[in-house]
């Protein structure tokens, strides 16, 4: 593989390249501009990272497919058509990069070269103004913000515009003097040099200026004909476009805003890789079949029919058959490079004897071996686990070039250890060379997709939406209080035309909230639930917040001494000490698939720190829906069972106690702690023998609802008792959970707390974690209200996004007939 390129003369396909060899395969060819074609996103992204590594990020691209489904009335996330965009004008450059996409992204048609570099150039000397220059963002569909910090927005302040263009990786300032641009840096960097030039591509696939929307009206007028339902419609978009308002769903439109083109059209003399052209081609009709089968299904159906928004299935299934082909199995005419996967280096059980003997054969042999992980923290933990086997590796520093980057050139007979996001390695016995990937040897880690704002993603609270609200609902402003939401309003404030959330207070005063700050409000949400009178709106810029606020601090002072007594028992009662960190807990770590956030991982520590104390921990986590809670206390089980001790997991539902028995036994099983499953589904024998093993102290983890607090259940070692959703119990079992708390370590999550257990972390009577992070690219909730057959189109293809995982929650209503099939919707979907 090290001298691919000169062996592609007369070459009808590649074979013999498994795991994570195509993405170095591809790396050696990447002469050109290139297209690396595979079947699924997940296979887009895991090769996408790879190539990252080995090329570096600059010169691969990702064109994703659309993370909604058609014609569902939602447009895709705006990293997606900005990173389709980047693609399409680095290929239409001639720039040497790798381009790569799933089959399914390449059904929609793409923008034409002449829109992609019809966006202003910048440069020093040009006469472009400040206004000129922000009307010009806005139509290609940048955002209006007062302050920075996302790519495909801008400010402008005078004389000086901020703009954080598509492509680039930090914001540049853009400085005036009167109408010509004086010059173009990077922002708070005077330093370095000034940009000599730079083209602004646009921020969204839909542009909307001037030919553009005269391109529209008759387009869409030409589709109306005399229809008169459809007249009404096409009036109604228009007026959105010429107003700069981008609808939910506009995207359905772009055929009728430019004239696209297929996506494989851009790069002229591109190279074609397909990876399983076959499988290919069952993407593309699959995707094609979805189009066509949601748009006749759609009740509220778009102006523009899928056959202006898709390329020609037979066009573009012949074009992926002509690209070279890399195949599954090694067939007549292909040819075989040999590599091989390295699953048999996964340890065995959890030891990793046989897989360092392995490496210690490979490296013996003169084998260029090296061990690339993702993060620091990973490296280090890497060298403690390898270290008992006297193997040590010697680490390469990112700074010291991409040459480290290039397997050929690292030395024979010495392990080399780097870090990179490299999701899969290969080996390859003919070269001598073996890359190894962190996760194969440590468990698999989730990767996830960071942009240029990427960290400031990580540092935000959970993301709000504006789908969450509607007209009227009731919210709460952080400073103002209670008003409700009057929806989404475009206001000029003297820099471009901005979406502004309106919101009502008492006596119909207004207040307008930049979309940017949407983090300010929440829901109103009733402790009584439905049937609790709404409350009065707050008066705006008055004092009734402030009263409101100050009687929930009055009653939470009442329950002082009811907490301080508490703890004072606590203090007197002593808990088991487990000091230190072994190698099996960092093995245990490793294998969390997924990379621990920066909340998360604080507050793992945290709690591993309280019970190295040898006071009894009290400690309440907590975090929203999907943040982690649940591996922070599967970390602190772990911790205890492996000195012998006991853990007990107490839920408030059945379902609930069944996924944490679940994920236990999955991540437990390879120590050699049991776990097991106490329910009400459980026959007398079972409960019974449960209840042994606990009493005899067999048993590491019991997992279970209310029967764990009953008086036949007794624990010999019990060390650390975890309570999900305290909050949802009720009074005689909080009463005991208390008793519990006195004796040893006690840890709780919650999603949402009650006042209770804030008033104890409040009051410093109770530890508390917050873990306000989300993880990055964690989808919101998608619900969907099905009232058609079951057999409909609808409900299908809801169902096949769900087993797909593209929707986060499955909601249903479904409406009864003589019709209904005999085996119930109830039985056969989640709920």
């Amino acid at each position: 593989m090290e001298d691919l390129s000169r062996h592609l003369a007369g070459v009808t396909a590649l074979a013999g390249l498994p795991g994570g060899a195509l993405a170095f395969a591809v790396s050696r060819i990447a002469d050109r501009p290139t297209w690396l074609i595979v079947p699924s996103a997940e296979e887009a992204e895991r090769l996408h990272a790879e190539l990252g590594f080995y090329l570096g990020a600059r010169r691969v691209r990702l064109f994703p497919a659309d993370d909604v489904r058609p014609y569902d009335g939602l447009s895709p996330h705006p990293e997606l058509p900005r990173a389709r965009i980047s693609a399409l004008y680095a290929l239409d450059q001639g720039q040497r990069v790798v381009v790569v996409a799933p089959a399914a992204a390449l059904v929609s048609l793409a923008l034409p070269a002449d829109v992609l570099r019809g966006g202003p150039e910048l440069a020093a000397g040009l006469r472009l103004g400040p206004k000129a220059l922000t009307t010009r963002l806005a139509e290609l569909g940048y955002l209006a913000v007062s302050k920075v910090e996302d790519p495909g927005t801008f400010a402008a302040r005078g004389e000086v515009v901020d703009l954080w263009p598509v492509g680039l990786d930090e914001p540049i300032r853009v400085e005036h003097f009167d109408d010509e641009i004086e010059s173009v840096r990077r922002v708070g960097d005077r330093q370095r040099a000034a940009i000599t030039s730079l083209r602004v591509l646009p921020a969204r696939e839909e542009v909307l200026g001037p030919a553009a929307l005269e391109r529209a009206a008759r387009v869409l007028r030409e589709l109306v004909g005399d229809r008169p339902e459809g007249a009404a419609r096409r009036r109604e978009v228009l007026e959105d476009l010429k107003s700069g308002i981008r609808f939910s769903g506009v995207d359905d439109y772009l055929p009728a805003l430019a004239e696209l083109r297929p996506p494989l059209s851009a790069g002229h003399g591109a190279r074609r890789v397909v990876l399983d052209p076959e499988a290919c081609a069952v993407a593309v009709e699959r995707a094609l079949e979805q189009r066509r089968s949601r748009f006749e299904a759609a009740s509220d159906r778009p102006l523009v029919p899928p056959s202006l928004r898709c390329a020609s299935g037979p066009a573009l299934i012949q074009e992926l058959h002509a690209g070279l082909p890399v195949l599954p199995l090694v067939m007549d005419g292909a040819l075989d490079l040999g590599a091989r996967d390295n699953q048999s280096l996964r340890p065995e059980g959890g030891a990793l004897d046989k897989t360092v003997a392995r490496l210690k054969d490979w490296l013996k042999k003169g084998w260029r071996v090296g061990l690339v992980v993702y993060g620091s923290g990973r490296a280090e933990r890497v060298k403690e686990l390898l270290r008992p086997h006297e193997l040590t590796p010697k680490e390469l520093r990112a700074e010291e070039g991409r040459a480290n980057h290039d397997p050929t050139r690292w030395p024979p007979g010495v392990l080399v250890l780097l870090q990179g996001d490299l999701p899969r390695g290969f080996h390859d016995p003919q070269a001598r060379l073996a890359v190894i990937a962190g996760d194969e040897l440590l468990g698999e880690k989730v990767r996830v997709r960071r942009g240029a704002a990427g960290e400031k993603a990580l540092k935000d609270a959970a993301v709000t939406s504006f789908a969450q609200l509607k007209e009227g609902d009731l919210v709460v402003h952080t400073r103002h209080g209670v008003g409700a939401y009057r929806g989404l309003r475009r206001v000029d404030l003297g820099h471009g035309p901005e979406d502004m959330v309106q919101i009502e207070y008492r006596d119909r005063d207004l207040l307008y909230l930049p979309a940017y700050r949407l983090d300010q409000i929440s829901r109103y949400s009733a402790v009584g639930g439905a049937n609790e009178a709404p409350p009065r709106l707050d008066r705006l810029g008055g004092d009734t917040w402030a009263l409101r606020k100050s009687k929930v601090k009055d009653e939470v002072l009442k329950l002082a001494h009811e907490l301080i007594e508490l703890q004072a028992r606590r203090q007197v009662s002593p808990g088991h000490a487990y000091i230190g960190r072994g190698a099996r807990l960092t093995q245990f770590e490793e294998g969390f698939p997924f990379t621990e956030t920066p909340d998360q991982a604080a507050a793992i520590d945290a709690v591993l720190e309280d019970l190295s104390r040898p006071e009894a921990m009290d400690r309440l986590i907590v975090g929203d829906v999907g943040f982690g809670k649940t591996e922070v206390a599967i970390r602190a089980a772990f911790r205890v069972a492996e000195e012998g001790h006991q853990v007990v997991l107490l839920c408030p539902t059945t379902v609930l106690a069944y996924q944490h028995a679940a994920t236990l036994r999955e991540r437990f099983k390879p120590f050699g702690h049991e776990v097991a499953l106490l329910s009400r589904f459980d026959s007398g024998a079972e409960t019974r023998a449960i209840q042994r093993k606990l009493a005899d102290g067999s048993l590491a983890v019991v997992v279970g609802t209310t029967r764990l607090l009953g008086r036949s259940l007794r624990c010999k070692r019990l060390g650390l008792v975890i309570v999900d959703e305290e909050h949802r119990f009720g009074v005689k079992q909080k009463e005991q959970l208390k008793r519990m708390r006195e004796e040893v370590h006690y840890l709780a999550m919650s999603a949402t707390p009650i006042p209770r257990s804030l008033s104890m972390a409040l009051s410093g009577l109770r530890a508390i974690s917050v873990i306000n992070t989300p993880p990055q690219d964690r989808l919101s909730i998608h619900t969907a209200l099905v009232t058609r057959g079951w057999r409909s189109p609808t409900a299908s293809s809801t169902m096949m996004s769900w087993r797909s995982a593209s929707c986060a929650s499955w909601s249903e209503r479904w409406t009864c007939s003589s019709a209904r099939p005999s085996s119930s919707p109830a039985s056969t979907c989640p709920t």
